[in-house]
Formats: C-alpha cells, sequence, structure tokens
C-alpha cells in the first residue's frame, strides 16, 4: 500500500519528456521548442552518439518557432556530415531557425527530409538586438551582415528558391507550404501523398 500511495504523490513527467527520453530508446530524437543553446544537448549531442558503425537509422522529429541561428548551423553541419541514415520529420512548421535547419542535409545521401500535408515553413531576415557603445554596435552589425549573406548562401545552396524569394525574405515573412517546401527541394516527401 505505501508504495501505491507513494507513486500516486510522485510527479509524473511532461508529455514532452516522456516522449523524448522513450523516443531515444529508439533512435529517435523530439525537438519541440525554441532554437536556443539546449538543441545542443537535446538534439545535436544524441544525433553524434547515434551517428555510429551501426548504420541504423535516426529520425529527427523537428517541430519549432524558429530562434538563434548559432545553434542552428552547428546543428546544420552535423546534419550535412551524418553517416547513418536519417530522416528529419516536421509534423507542423519549422520557421525560422528551424527552416535553416530543414534545409541542411540537402547534399547528403544519408538524410531523407520529409512533412505532412499541412505542414508549414517559414523563411525571414530574423531579429538581431545589440546593445553597447557605439563601437561595438558598428562591429556587431558588420559581423552580423556577413553571417546574413552566409545564410542566405547556405539557403541558396541546399534548396531550389528561385532568388527573388530568398531575397524578398530579407524584408518579408515568406510561409511555405508542404507543397512548395517539395517543389522547392527542401523537403523530399508529403507524407499521406
Amino acid at each position: 500500500m505505501a508504495i501505491f500511495e507513494e507513486s500516486m504523490t510522485a510527479e509524473a513527467p511532461s508529455a514532452y519528456s516522456y516522449q523524448y527520453y522513450n523516443g531515444l530508446k529508439n533512435r529517435r530524437i523530439y525537438f519541440n521548442a525554441d532554437v536556443d543553446e539546449t538543441i545542443i544537448e537535446e538534439v545535436l549531442m544524441p544525433l553524434l552518439s547515434m551517428d555510429d558503425t551501426t548504420s541504423r537509422p535516426v529520425e529527427l522529429i523537428l517541430n519549432t518557432d524558429g530562434g538563434d541561428a548559432f545553434p542552428a548551423f552547428a546543428l546544420c553541419d552535423v546534419i550535412d556530415n551524418v553517416k547513418v541514415p536519417l530522416t528529419i520529420t516536421v509534423p507542423a512548421y519549422a520557421f525560422s531557425a528551424g527552416f535553416l535547419i530543414l534545409c541542411s542535409g540537402k547534399n547528403n545521401p544519408n538524410v531523407k527530409k520529409r512533412c505532412y500535408a499541412h505542414s508549414l515553413a517559414l523563411l525571414h531576415g530574423g531579429e538581431v538586438q545589440v546593445a553597447g557603445n557605439a563601437s561595438t554596435v558598428k562591429d556587431t552589425q558588420a559581423f552580423f551582415e556577413k553571417y546574413n549573406v552566409e545564410m542566405r548562401n547556405y539557403i541558396r545552396k541546399n534548396t531550389n528558391l528561385p532568388e527573388k524569394i530568398v531575397e524578398e525574405s530579407e524584408r518579408k515573412e515568406i510561409y511555405l507550404t508542404a507543397q512548395e517546401m517539395l517543389e522547392y527541394g527542401i523537403v523530399d516527401e508529403i507524407i499521406g501523398n
């Protein structure tokens, strides 16, 4: 009776925690959060540890509003070089930095990307907040202008998006439907089609 009562008072894990840890056992990585430094521990490191000689497939379930491009690019580098079969699935949306992640793996034959019929992607210019004295603000602005060129070049290299859309995304929010993601080579398959 005491064990039953104790288990009834123990806090249950969140649905996300339960799915995440259960998924890792089956070589499935769930990411349903904003892109920040936690993506290193939650996605990049598990993916590196699963990138082994067994060749057992790995699946990344990617669903994000976006966030920080720096850790997103770190994950892109890993996906671009992964040796095991990797499937990236977008159930709902890959926005902003999530779009950058979804662009990765285009030239890696081990990577397959897919989404559902109502999945969405968002490409846009992003947001930067800078503070400091005039010199550091100018230095930071110059760095981000250079970094932005690098991001746009990465998107050009890893999609079939027309140049006009890539350029417009500097000033506009460019939402892409599942069919457009397929058409522009961002995903390889729409599940259920």
